[in-house]
């Protein structure tokens, strides 16, 4: 009873994880899972099954615990000037008053439709609103942020009157305390870019000009995407992780047809304590980019780049992934730094090539694991079967390149002497 209520009124604290870890010998989320009862049910919008139509946009709304907030976000949906709008509410676990509020919001507007589940992570509840969407574009929005007055009307016009499977746009930042904005002053202009991409290119393209003037964001909040893009392609968000919006976005816009981006900040975007941004960075911080790392990497491999400038821009973006997975680790206190153990084999063999490749290009960055450790991983089945399946197309995209730089006689020469090296004449 006494963990009930602290979780009730201290959700999330450090010291109410600490306290049910201590007495209870279980975990925060065990004891949520547990002991706390979610009401699981779906109650669809009507406007639309009255009307036989559909709308135009689905905005997705993930919600956990954001009461303080939630008003604020649902105001700035329900009051744009375009109507043709249905606002798809998942209330993924919350302990607060977050699911009440959804339902009287839903009692006054019938284009709210409100999904109520165990809390799995803000993937998930991206994921399941997307089952229920029906827009002909799709609108992300985290539930301690907002619209901006008239922005689905914009973005909405630019996007279908020039056939985008992705609209990217700006965002403002506030804070919710001054002491914030001192600690993450940086995210003052972050998401504000000045060069026009206004016009339709594809996605590769955008890609690569965004990053060449570091103007590249990942954030799906700041994306006006259509569903059958998504669907066509299967795009979903990574589960069972933080920073997922980085393997998320490096898809979206790859596969992308038809893309541009507008400047105007359409998303008002909040800095406040707690969040994923500015939580001090854990574990699961260090293992969220590891996680996309290696999907970025699987995916890369999958595309046909347009030309060596994408190409090129995806590498950079990788090795900037690269940085922020070693970073993050070494940052982690001693403690954190032994649940590497958890990893999975296969993890634990890209997680040292990662430290490998940093370490010979820049000594003063190198990854903490043990040589015994390292042995197994070369030694395991996992690390043989990942060099096994990279093999043919490491050799197939070796070939790519060299006929592109050398020519076709050079390369079959090239291929021939390779043959005779593994096989002998």
């Amino acid at each position: 009873v006494a963990a009930k209520m602290l979780l009730k009124y201290w959700i999330g604290n450090s010291v109410c994880v600490q306290t049910i870890e201590k007495n209870l010998g279980m975990s925060y989320n065990a004891f949520q899972k547990q002991y706390i009862s979610i009401p699981d049910y779906v109650n669809i919008a009507t406007a639309y099954t009255e009307k036989g139509d559909k709308p135009c946009i689905s905005i997705i709304i993930p919600v956990y615990n954001t009461e303080e907030y939630l008003r604020e976000c649902l105001e700035s949906v329900v009051s744009q000037s375009f109507e043709r709008i249905e606002i798809i509410c998942v209330n993924d676990g919350s302990l607060d008053n977050s699911l009440k509020i959804l339902e009287d919001y839903q009692q006054k507007e019938n284009r709210i439709t409100v999904i109520s589940k165990s809390n799995e992570g803000q993937s998930v509840a991206r994921n399941v609103g997307l089952m229920y969407a029906h827009g002909e574009y799709v609108q992300f929005l985290d539930s301690d942020d907002m619209l901006s007055p008239g922005a689905l009307l914009k973005l909405y016009q630019t996007a279908s009157s020039q056939k985008l499977d992705v609209l990217f746009f700006n965002a403002d930042t506030f804070y919710d305390s001054k002491e914030l904005e001192r600690e993450f002053k940086t995210f003052a202009e972050y998401y504000h870019t000045n060069s026009d991409f206004s016009t339709a290119r594809t996605g590769q393209q955008l890609f690569a000009d965004m990053e060449r003037v570091k103007e590249y964001r990942v954030s799906p909040c700041l994306q006006l995407i259509k569903l059958d893009y998504l669907k066509t392609h299967k795009l979903l968000f990574p589960q069972g992780i933080v920073h997922e919006d980085n393997l998320f976005t490096l898809q979206s816009i790859l596969l992308a047809t038809s893309a541009a981006r507008i400047n105007e900040p359409y998303y008002c975007r909040r800095i406040r304590n707690g969040s994923v941004m500015t939580a001090p960075k854990s574990y699961s911080h260090f293992y969220g980019y590891l996680k996309c790392f290696i999907g970025m990497m699987v995916f890369s491999q999958s595309v046909v780049f347009e030309n060596n400038y994408v190409e090129q821009s995806v590498k950079n973006i990788l090795v900037s992934m690269e940085a922020s997975v070693i970073r993050t680790f070494n940052a982690l206190p001693a403690n954190e730094r032994t649940q590497q153990t958890m990893l999975t084999p296969l993890e634990s063999y890209w997680f040292q090539i990662i430290g490998n490749v940093r370490s010979q290009s820049n000594q003063t960055t190198r990854v903490i694991i043990n040589n015994g450790e390292a042995a197994a991983i070369r030694a395991s089945w996992a690390y043989r079967i990942g060099r096994f399946i990279t093999f043919i197309p490491r050799k197939i995209r070796g070939g790519i390149r060299c006929y592109q730089e050398h020519g076709m006689r050079y390369t079959l020469n090239r291929v021939q002497e390779k043959f005779w090296n593994l096989f002998g004449k």
